[in-house]
């Protein structure tokens, strides 16, 4: 599928806004300045999430959080990290040293909610632009080789998929922050149609 260069920088700047609110909500609820970058925007082939974004974006060993929504927009998305990275990050949000053993026993729950807040936010943001809502299943968690965890996605022909690169930083770390969202056709037509009156102001 091919999109107009307006077409995605309106994509850029709905998801920037999202991820702006979601540095925000984790500011807040973290009680730690976290900043995040504007975010780049690519639309992916399909045979590019195996071949190429899998090993390029993560290597070898990935954690992962991943939540399907409904509603004005329709698909699944997954807020996805190198394992080291995770690792540092949680490290940094909860004090805990970054070889201490009950570093592992948080993991899951704090990539989970740093997941869930990003996400929500992203697509609560693509949701108010379409002026309506989108609801949420409750996060999930899977972890090993990127290649592995990416098939839980197994994106159909009827999904398009969208890589959100972007980073994250807390005090002096600074990690990779990327989400991949695979969006039903019919949803993705929708927002571009949106996007297409906001710039011809029809």
């Amino acid at each position: 599928m091919n999109i107009t260069e307006d077409q995605k920088d309106g994509l850029a700047e709905v998801i920037n806004i999202g991820v702006g609110r979601a540095a925000d909500s984790l500011n807040r609820m973290l009680g730690t300045r976290i900043e995040m970058s504007p975010p780049l925007v690519r639309l992916l082939a399909h045979d590019e999430l195996d071949n190429t974004i899998a090993p390029e974006m993560f290597g070898a060993d990935i954690c992962c959080t991943y939540i399907s929504f409904d509603g004005v927009i329709v698909g699944k998305a997954a807020f996805a990290l190198p394992m080291p990275d995770a690792m540092n990050l949680v490290s940094v949000l909860t004090d805990e040293p970054r070889h201490s053993p009950e570093l592992d026993a948080v993991m899951t729950d704090a990539i989970k909610e740093v997941g869930n807040v990003i996400i929500n936010n992203v697509m609560g943001s693509v949701a108010d632009f379409l002026k309506d809502t989108v609801d949420f299943t409750l996060p999930g968690y899977a972890k090993g080789t990127a290649g592995d965890v990416l098939k839980i996605f197994a994106p159909s022909k009827e999904e398009v998929i969208l890589f959100v690169q972007a980073t994250m930083k807390v005090r002096k770390f600074e990690t990779k922050a990327d989400l991949l969202l695979f969006v039903h056709l019919e949803s993705f037509s929708k927002l571009l149609s949106a996007i297409d009156r906001l710039y011809t102001g029809e």
